[in-house]
C-alpha cells in the first residue's frame, strides 16, 4: 500500500514538472475564469 501511494506521489511530482500539467494548470485557470460561459457550452453540448 505504502509502495503505491509512493509510486502515486513520484507520479504527480512528476507530472506537475511536465508540460502537461502546466497545460492542466492553464485550462483549470481558465475554466475559473470562464466558467459561467464553460458551464453554458456545457448544458448547450448536454441538452438533448
Amino acid at each position: 500500500h505504502r509502495l503505491a501511494v509512493a509510486k502515486f506521489k513520484d507520479y504527480i511530482l512528476r507530472n506537475l514538472n511536465g508540460v502537461k500539467s502546466v497545460r492542466g494548470l492553464l485550462i483549470l485557470y481558465r475554466i475559473k475564469k470562464n466558467q459561467a460561459k464553460l458551464y453554458d457550452k456545457f448544458n448547450y453540448y448536454l441538452s438533448p
